[in-house]
């Protein structure tokens, strides 16, 4: 329940309680409901592609099996200006705080495994995945970046560890 819901039907009860001639006691009223842990809730609906190239890819990515709390929100798929003619590509996450780079590890590597598949994996240069999803503060704001991501093969090969080292830890901006 947002914050939003909660107030309204706390309004509503106190209006309510009003007619009936009652008056509720502070601990005992909707507001003070706790919410449910972030792990419980379900995933919000993801934000839309952005970019031509992305929009195809939107739809596989929300179908990846993430761990619990854990949601896709977007896709971003540009221009690479470092490399002609090839894409850069950004995922984007929710994710439960605090998030450290080995933590988004499993899911960057899954997201490259599928994109590799892809015609639009083909023409990525770079991927980066990060849990910038919604409102994330500044200091909890992880990415992780493959700038070479057409030089890997991301099948398996040689091993998942393997494929875990090749994420670099990058400030976000």
């Amino acid at each position: 329940m947002t914050a939003s819901r909660v107030t309204t039907v706390a309004a509503l009860a106190a209006a309510i309680c009003t007619l009936a001639g009652c008056s509720p006691k502070p601990d005992t009223t909707i507001s003070s409901i706790q919410e449910p842990p972030a792990a419980a809730e379900k995933c919000p609906p993801s934000a839309e592609a952005s970019g031509p190239d992305a929009k195809s890819l939107s739809a596989e990515f929300a179908k990846l099996q993430l761990p619990s709390g854990t949601c896709y929100f977007n896709v971003y798929a540009s221009p690479s200006s470092r490399h002609s003619g090839k894409l850069w590509v950004t995922v984007a996450f929710r994710m439960p705080a605090p998030t450290l780079p080995d933590h988004l590890r499993p899911i960057a590597t899954d997201v490259a495994h599928l994109l590799k598949k892809t015609e639009i994996g083909q023409r990525t240069a770079v991927l980066d995945v990060n849990n910038m999803g919604g409102l994330v503060a500044a200091k909890e704001r992880v990415l992780i970046t493959d700038e070479n991501f057409e030089a890997h093969p991301w099948d398996g090969t040689p091993s998942r560890e393997a494929e875990f080292a090749i994420w670099t830890p990058k400030p976000p901006d």
